[in-house]
């Protein structure tokens, strides 16, 4: 999508990349989710890390000082990138926030 796709004006518009058209789901999938078991209070927690791997080195886009980063692998976590921003989000709107930045 463009770059102002992350807007919030845009939110709803043809325009909008894959990305938020992605999370919408998301957040869309959690909330009936909790609608749907509200007598068991489900809480969720949602946490978005951003990166580049370009050659061979990995990059992290909300901190862009922290660069080769390694991937790693623990039995219990799976595959991740040591160190790797995370920042929590809520709705669309924080994480649209959170990716222009």
């Amino acid at each position: 999508g463009p770059a102002n796709g992350l807007l919030e004006k845009h939110f709803s518009g043809n325009q909008r990349g894959l990305t938020p058209r992605v999370f919408e789901l998301l957040f869309a999938g959690i909330s009936e989710e909790q609608v749907k078991h509200a007598e068991r209070q489900l809480n969720y927690q949602c946490r978005c890390s951003v990166l580049e791997i370009y050659n061979e080195q990995i990059t992290d886009l909300l901190d862009p000082s922290k660069k080769k980063l390694m991937i790693r692998e623990d039995v219990k976590s799976g595959v991740y990138v040591e160190n790797l921003t995370e920042g929590y989000v809520k709705n669309l709107k924080d994480l649209s926030q959170l990716l222009i930045k």
